[in-house]
């Protein structure tokens, strides 16, 4: 089997962007409750990630995204 590169690899501009918004605000929210409405990336590692800069992910697939803000 042959594996091919390919270039380029990885997250685009905007969820590079949003991770860096929500570490971002950790930092400069070092004890608020922090919350995100449903996943950045469908991407475990970024959620376990996420989780352990105490940032919470709202997402439930029976809620509309209206419900999550209640």
């Amino acid at each position: 089997m042959n594996v091919k590169k390919v270039i380029p690899s990885g997250y685009c501009k905007g969820v590079i962007r949003a991770i860096e918004l929500a570490k971002k605000t950790r930092l400069e929210n070092k004890e608020a409750k922090i919350y995100v409405l449903g996943m950045i990336v469908h991407n475990r590692y970024v959620a376990e990630a996420l989780k352990r800069y105490r940032i919470e992910t709202l997402d439930d697939k029976t809620k509309s995204k209206e419900e999550l803000l209640d």
